[in-house]
């Protein structure tokens, strides 16, 4: 009886022992309603989609998805550069091909692209984003010209090439345009040129501001020394200078007296001199865009995959949460692959191999929702994090002049 007490006694505690405390028990209730968050999070977004949607907008946005979508991609390129020369092949003096072939092959070409548009917009996870994106905008801008050939009877005859009416530039000159431009949807690493330039905007005001007053004193100074048979007015000199300065030199104006040929020379000198700064300022922008290049597009593609199906930034904390099974704050690699799984926005393997490895910067085998944040929606990052933000980014300038000092201490060092 004795054995059999104590046996239960130790049941007893046994089962007070494994009992979790006040404080365990609420953070592991406020974990499964996280966990509930997310996955609720994730149903929303899917419970509208068909399978049959996904594959299709899979098709049409995601090369890398199958063979079929990857000969798509590669072979929509070549096939809008060939609708720009049907277009452009009219305008000539001898048209290529007669009115009525001309109308037909547009048309066939109008056709295809508004298809392709009507089945992009069915395929969209959400219709009121699509109409938000600007390679969409493009689409629905370029087919926009069919209505105009539709309401004159498809066939557009134009026998005086010497002089162009307002129908004959829209179907003949715009449009071309339009539809070379549709190719930015499938030309990624144009982003790197946009992110070059935003690079420099900072020190594009100073550049420009110098330019003027350069271009206003040496204008000033050739208007007074040069007769006016020669320059007229202050725009003229003033276009002088400008081609002057940017080394073209129409030679439509130039000097006649000696002042105009001295100035005009010191101008030439003074504009080599200076076009080598904004030249090479921009130049070394473009360079580590370049060198950067596969970090830059696979955020962008993040940013993107994730806005098409809206996930915003104050989604990203829950997510991360939801799929952090150890509770341990980071999420290793693979419970970072079972977060983009089930997002199921359009990635492959490698690119989140890659994509990890990027934010994953000090190797440790796990990446926060705040650095992820921080990279792939910088502009909402204080909304979410609020002061955090300026904390770390002091800490990131003191490490920033705690290295300046060590080079500095480096350097004299080495003196």
């Amino acid at each position: 009886q004795q054995q059999q007490q104590q046996q239960q006694q130790q049941q007893v505690d046994e089962t007070d022992r494994r009992k979790p405390s006040p404080q365990e028990d609420g953070r592991r209730k406020s974990f499964a309603l996280v966990k509930i968050k997310g996955m609720d999070l994730l149903k929303r977004r899917r419970m509208s989609r068909s399978a049959r949607a996904d594959a299709v907008w899979n098709f049409l946005e995601h090369p890398d998805s199958s063979l079929a979508a990857a000969w798509y991609n590669y072979l929509m390129t070549p096939f809008t550069i060939v609708s720009v020369i049907a277009t452009v092949v009219q305008t000539g003096r001898t048209p290529w091909l007669d009115a009525f072939t001309a109308a037909a092959v547009e048309m066939t070409f109008d056709v295809f692209f508004a298809v392709e548009l009507a089945v992009r917009l069915w395929a969209s996870p959400f219709k009121h984003v699509f109409f938000t994106e600007p390679f969409n905008l493009i689409d629905i801008v370029a087919i926009a010209p069919m209505g105009i050939r539709i309401a004159i009877g498809f066939v557009h005859d134009n026998h005086n090439h010497d002089s162009y009416d307002a129908l004959s530039y829209t179907l003949l000159c715009v449009v071309p345009t339009l539809r070379l431009l549709k190719t930015l949807r499938r030309f990624k690493k144009f982003i790197l040129l946009t992110s070059a330039f935003a690079n420099v905007l900072e020190a594009l005001p100073v550049l420009l501001f110098t330019m003027a007053v350069i271009s206003m004193v040496f204008s000033t100074v050739i208007l007074i020394l040069e007769p006016r048979d020669n320059i007229e007015t202050l725009p003229h000199a003033m276009w002088l200078t400008l081609v002057t300065m940017t080394t073209v030199g129409y030679g439509d104006i130039t000097p006649e007296t000696t002042g105009g040929y001295v100035t005009t020379s010191a101008l030439v000198i003074i504009s080599v001199l200076y076009m080598a700064m904004p030249i090479g300022i921009i130049g070394h922008s473009f360079t580590i865009a370049w060198t950067d290049r596969k970090q830059i597009l696979l955020i962008d593609k993040t940013r993107d995959l994730l806005s098409n199906w809206r996930y915003t930034a104050r989604d990203i904390p829950v997510l991360f949460e939801t799929f952090d099974w150890n509770g341990d704050g980071v999420l290793d690699f693979a419970e970072f692959r079972n977060l983009f799984m089930q997002l199921d926005v359009g990635f492959m393997e490698t690119e989140l191999i890659d994509l990890f490895d990027y934010f994953d910067r000090d190797r440790s085998g796990g990446i926060d929702d705040s650095e992820f944040v921080r990279k792939v929606f910088p502009r909402q990052y204080q909304d979410v994090y609020g002061g955090t933000c300026t904390s770390e980014g002091s800490e990131e300038e003191g490490d920033e002049v705690e290295e300046e000092e060590e080079k500095e201490e480096n350097g004299k060092g080495e003196a």
